[in-house]
């Protein structure tokens, strides 16, 4: 059985999306395809458009078979761990022989060569990256100084993943394929909706000029050449009944976070530094919105995106003692604590069953009866995991004045 494992946040499904899948079967003609998705909170250190259910929904009528959650201490994390968290969830399976990922370059060869150098961080590399930090640069522009050879490969987000998947791949000695797919259509970061191909940021910013503007009740028809009609008819209906949120409309919770916070407590959240703790200390009483507080803290070395996933991992309680294990080889456990599933196709049911006797941990698909199964470090992450539905949850409540059911009260869902 050919089994191909594909890390993605779709925030939202686009055409792109539908095209990595489609080239995926035609090519290489799996049997199944596993999604690893973030689930409501993203690694650009924002909470997702849409919650995570609606957007396995949208996996699943697009062609994945079955979607696993990647727990939120991976989900927000850097390019570095979100990588390890996805890479290590495959293995977890038992059951995937390849990977597939987007890139905007055709250097295959070139990705893989950085990433066999980055695990190997000779010497010399090292020293030249410890020389530009210490010149005040952020650790991406940094690694790119140090690496003139690769700069090109090291400035497109999806070619970082590419090469975080490999290095995560070799750290692992995960003897998985892996299958990558060209990007087609609009870079990353374009914010230019342009049809067929449009990219995430660009629909996300579609929609926010739509939600603030004089026509808040037709639903944009501008979006119907950029996504599959299942995706386009599935946010059609899904903002009719709940918001599309943003970093914004979690300000008043940060705050609140942020006046409880010390230098002490601030030093046990994930990623944080001494200065940028004492940065916050010194300007928050002067915080308006999440935005704005991020761009107030922004400094050459460190970036708006870390920053924000620094704030996430605040907001929800995420820690160096949850995530340092898995960057030290020495403590790194070999699967993660637990496979949660949610949603898969009813035509694929086989898929799930086989799972359940190759998984190197429990498979998760009714919470209740998970926590019975887990050691403590399990439990753990998946307590944050749902620390992070339900706080997501309480801003979509605040938002509609309607009830929402919680993690507990959801039925796995199944098409």
């Amino acid at each position: 059985m050919k089994t191909t494992g594909i890390i993605a946040e779709y925030n939202p499904f686009h055409n792109g999306h539908r095209y990595q899948i489609e080239t995926l079967r035609s090519a290489y003609h799996p049997d199944y395809v596993i999604i690893a998705m973030s689930g409501d909170f993203l690694q650009r250190g924002t909470p997702a458009l849409m919650d995570k259910y609606a957007r396995a929904r949208m996996a699943l009528l697009q062609g994945a078979d079955l979607v696993l959650e990647l727990p939120a201490c991976f989900a927000t994390a850097s390019a570095e761990l979100f990588a390890l968290g996805g890479i290590l969830l495959f293995q977890t399976t038992g059951l995937v022989s390849s990977i597939c990922f987007g890139t905007e370059s055709q250097d295959i060869s070139g990705i893989s060569a950085l990433a066999r150098l980055l695990s190997q961080e000779p010497d010399w590399y090292r020293d030249a990256l410890t020389s530009y930090l210490k010149q005040g640069l952020s650790f991406p522009a940094a690694r790119a100084m140090a690496l003139p050879e690769y700069e090109s490969l090291l400035h497109s987000p999806n070619n970082i993943l590419a090469i975080e998947y490999c290095k995560a791949m070799i750290s692992l000695n995960a003897s998985f394929t892996p299958i990558p797919v060209p990007r087609t259509g609009s870079g990353y970061h374009d914010t230019k909706l342009s049809s067929p191909f449009a990219s995430a940021s660009a629909i996300r910013k579609e929609l926010h000029n739509w939600i603030s503007g004089d026509a808040p009740n037709k639903f944009p028809p501008s979006l119907a050449d950029v996504l599959p009609a299942d995706s386009y008819r599935s946010m059609k209906e899904y903002c009719q009944k709940l918001p599309f949120l943003w970093e914004d409309d979690f300000s008043l919770l940060l705050h609140h976070r942020l006046l409880l916070e010390t230098e002490r407590s601030l030093l046990n959240c994930s990623d944080m530094t001494k200065s940028l703790a004492n940065r916050i200390l010194g300007k928050r009483r002067a915080f308006l919105s999440w935005s704005s507080f991020c761009a107030s803290l922004n400094s050459k070395d460190m970036t708006y995106a870390r920053i924000s996933r620094i704030l996430t991992h605040l907001l929800l309680h995420i820690t160096d003692s949850q995530t340092g294990p898995y960057l030290n080889p020495s403590q790194r456990p070999s699967a993660l604590p637990y496979l949660r599933v949610l949603g898969f196709k009813k035509s694929s049911s086989g898929l799930l069953a086989r799972l359940k006797e190759t998984a190197k941990a429990p498979v998760i698909t009714s919470l209740s009866a998970a926590e019975a199964s887990l050691k403590p470090e399990g439990l753990t992450m998946l307590t944050t995991d749902v620390f992070a539905s339900d706080l997501y949850r309480s801003v979509q409540i605040s938002r509609t004045q309607k009830p929402c059911p919680n993690e507990y009260a959801r039925r796995l869902l199944t098409l």
